[in-house]
């Protein structure tokens, strides 16, 4: 389940960005099968207009 929001602004890397489109949900059972901290996932309401750097 998840629900639409947005939120008015967020800062990644020092750059702000916002405002951006969201949706809020429980990460809980995907962070346990990646098997690493995730504490969201950037979608393309985020990356659509921006250039993206994966390291």
């Amino acid at each position: 389940m998840a629900f639409p929001s947005s939120v008015p602004e967020i800062i990644i890397g020092g750059r702000d960005y916002g405002p951006i489109e969201v949706l809020v949900a429980d990460l809980g059972k995907l962070r346990e099968r990646y098997g690493a901290p995730m504490h969201g996932i950037l979608g393309y309401s985020l990356i659509k207009d921006n250039a993206v750097l994966i390291d």
